[in-house]
């Protein structure tokens, strides 16, 4: 049953993304490329996915979207933009190997994406350059500073590029925190492959997140501080909801290999 419901919605997803995709590349016929008209499209159609997927959020907190500023998170699963996606209009920090997804890799494009290679370092410098433009440009960024997933109780460190620019360009950074309530089911868990993470996580009926805003931006002039105040703060909320053992210890068992 798991398996039937899981590709009966990885189907309806693919539909929704085309139909959404094609509806905004005929707007651009009569009305040109617009990045803010993408981004409407695509909020619209996230909704639509959060539906067809099952998603049951619980929001804690509100925050307005301020911009430009750089929207953060915890990394749990792939997910996870997709949730601030429902409350956020951004430029998201994607892995190069997205590009390649049929059909996801050109939606991601025309709605607005930078895409990274993480192992390249000018890849990650073509990265920042290109967050310093987007901000200036009144936009905002979304990432997650862990840079992989991960299934731990609390975060991994985070990388510092993005505090860095945050700091360079004297712009906010707004943390959120996203929590799973089926761990072992929503985490992409070491090991499992694309496939089977999302017949775990959208096998089953509900997936339910928990989702917390902070009750103000963040600023600094030292992004190590501003780094370490951002992941105290999404630490602080993690604990909700505990991570089973054996959850964790599929992390630490990938590191000894």
């Amino acid at each position: 049953m798991r398996v039937v419901l899981a590709w009966s919605r990885m189907i309806i997803l693919v539909l929704v993304i085309f139909l959404f995709l094609m509806a905004y590349l005929l707007t651009t016929v009569f009305l040109g490329q617009d990045i803010r008209r993408a981004f409407r499209f695509r909020k619209a159609g996230v909704r639509v996915m959060g539906w067809v997927l099952g998603y049951q959020i619980r929001a804690f907190g509100k925050f307005d979207q301020i911009q430009p500023a750089i929207y953060i998170s915890n990394h749990r699963c792939f997910s996870d933009p997709v949730i601030a996606l429902h409350y956020y209009h951004f430029f998201p920090i994607g892995k190069a190997e997205i590009e390649k997804y049929p059909l996801i890799g050109l939606a991601a494009e025309k709605t607005g994406i930078l895409f990274v290679q993480r192992e390249d370092r000018t890849s990650r410098n073509s990265v920042k350059e290109g967050m310093r433009q987007k901000l200036r440009q009144g936009f905002n960024i979304f990432l997650c500073p862990e840079a992989t997933t991960s299934v731990l109780q609390l975060t991994k460190d985070f990388k510092k590029g993005a505090f860095e620019v945050a700091v360079e360009e004297k712009v906010p950074v707004v943390p959120l925190a996203i929590l799973y309530h089926k761990p072992e089911l929503d985490f992409w868990i070491p090991g499992d492959s694309l496939l089977t993470h999302f017949i775990k996580q959208f096998g089953k009926w509900r997936t339910r997140v928990d989702i917390w805003f902070p009750d103000h931006a963040f600023r600094g002039n030292d992004p190590a501080t501003l780094l370490q105040d951002c992941k105290g703060w999404i630490d602080s909320k993690l604990s909700a909801i505990p991570v089973p053992q054996w959850v964790i210890d599929r992390s630490v068992d990938t590191l000894k290999v």
